[in-house]
C-alpha cells in the first residue's frame, strides 16, 4: 500500500493501482482538475488512437494465410483479414468449434481443484500431492503479495504460489514454457524458492526441500 495526497482535495488515499501510481483519490477529483489546451489535445489524440497511441501490427489471416495490417483505430479482428470470404469462413469455423479455446501456453487448460484449492497448473497439483504424501503442511496463496520494482521503476505485485509453514518459506512452481523476463525479480521480493516442474520428479531434490536442505 502506498499512501499519497490527492492533488485536488488533499485527502490521503492508497495511490497504488495495476496501472501505476494514481495522482487523484477518485474519478471525480481527476475529472474536475484544471485542464490546459495541451492536455486536452493530448487526451483527444489518445482517445482517437492518433500518433504514438496508435497500435499497428501485421497479422497472418488464419483462413488465407496472407499478411494484413491491423491498427487500433479500425479495431478489427487480428485473426482474419477484411476479405468477406475469409470473414464468413472464420465465423463458420467458430460455430464448428474449429477455432477458439485457450491461447498457447495458457495455464487455464490445466487448472483443477484439489482439497478445496484451485491449482493453476498440473505442476502445482503434483506439488500439493507430494506435500500431502510426505505429511508436509502447505498453504495455497491467493491473498499475500510482495511489492517489487521493475527496471523501469514501475511498481508490481508478486503472489507466490505456496507457503510451507515448517520452513517459513514461499515456494514458486514454474514450467519452462511459462518463465517470464522479470520472474527472478518477483521471486527475490519474497525470497521464494523456485522449483521447476521437471524437478518434481526428482525424489532426492524434493526430500531435500521437505527436510529443509534447500536454501533457495
Amino acid at each position: 500500500m502506498k499512501i499519497s495526497t490527492c492533488l485536488k482535495c488533499n485527502s490521503p488515499f492508497d495511490s497504488f493501482s495495476k496501472w501505476g501510481i494514481k495522482k487523484f483519490c477518485s474519478r471525480t477529483c481527476a475529472n474536475s482538475r484544471n485542464k490546459t489546451e495541451d492536455s486536452k489535445k493530448l487526451l483527444s489524440d489518445k482517445m482517437s488512437g492518433i500518433g504514438s497511441y496508435t497500435k499497428i501490427k501485421y497479422c497472418n489471416c488464419e483462413i488465407c494465410n496472407i499478411a494484413f495490417l491491423w491498427t487500433s483505430i479500425t479495431n478489427g479482428s487480428k485473426r482474419h483479414c477484411n476479405n468477406a470470404l475469409c470473414f464468413t469462413q472464420f465465423k463458420y469455423n467458430v460455430r464448428q468449434g474449429k477455432v477458439g479455446g485457450f491461447k498457447p501456453n495458457s495455464t487455464r487448460v490445466h487448472r483443477s481443484i484439489y482439497n478445496g484449492y484451485q491449482m493453476d497448473s498440473g505442476a502445482e497439483l503434483v506439488f500439493a500431492q507430494l506435500c500431502d504424501l510426505n505429511n508436509i503442511k502447505w498453504i495455497k496463496n491467493k491473498e499475500v503479495f510482495f511489492e517489487f520494482n521493475y527496471p523501469t521503476g514501475k511498481l508490481g505485485k508478486y503472489y507466490p504460489d505456496f507457503y510451507l509453514p515448517h520452513l517459513g518459506r514461499w515456494i514458486e512452481i514454474k514450467g519452462k514454457k511459462y518463465v517470464r523476463e522479470f520472474d527472478s525479480i518477483r521471486q527475490a521480493s519474497a525470497n521464494a524458492i523456485l522449483i521447476m516442474s521437471n524437478k518434481l520428479k526428482d525424489k532426492a531434490f524434493m526430500l531435500s526441500l521437505f527436510n529443509g536442505g534447500l536454501k533457495g
